[in-house]
């Protein structure tokens, strides 16, 4: 069940124009909304509340992108990690508090799941990028900002006017 959820919200996302969304905002957090439901076993952060989080002093979290090397090579969150270093590294980072990150949840929320058996403490963004964009968060590639954010295909591109969606 938990496997149809992203499924359908996919199939159906795929079938219309994202660029004529009128209340692109409304779709997000109906998606995470729905992603968060079938995984009540995860912790989730709001974006809003992460922001809030990061510009405190005693911010600590790792924030980890568990979106593909390809969706990273456009834009992260700043700050993060991604997945494939944090693996490699991980050991290090046990006591620290784990925020996963994706499209819209599933992924990271999965992910999120798997470094809880392990033994981490984990929460995964609510809405993911989708949302971190609709409360105008910032990206950067290299060091550098960007509005540009990666999609694997142009369905998901529920992003506000500000940004552009970027998939192959």
């Amino acid at each position: 069940m938990k496997k149809l959820i992203p499924l359908s919200l996919f199939i159906l996302v795929s079938c219309i124009n994202p660029q004529s969304y009128e209340n692109k905002g409304k779709i997000v957090d109906s998606m995470a909304t729905a992603v968060t439901n079938e995984n009540k076993d995860i912790p989730f952060v709001e974006a809003k509340d992460l922001m809030v989080q990061m510009q405190q002093k005693s911010y600590t979290a790792i924030l980890v992108d568990a979106r593909s090397q390809l969706e990273q090579a456009t834009s992260m969150i700043p700050g993060a990690v991604p997945k494939h270093i944090f693996e490699e590294n991980k050991r290090n980072f046990r006591d620290k508090e784990i925020i996963t990150y994706c499209t819209i949840g599933g992924r990271s929320s999965a992910y999120s799941r798997e470094l809880m058996a392990q033994g981490y403490k984990s929460t995964s963004l609510k809405g993911g990028v989708l949302a971190w964009a609709q409360e105008k968060g910032s990206f950067t590639l290299e060091g550098k900002d960007t509005k540009k954010v990666h999609f694997l295909n142009d369905a998901w591109n529920i992003l506000p006017e500000e940004y552009e969606g970027v998939s192959p």
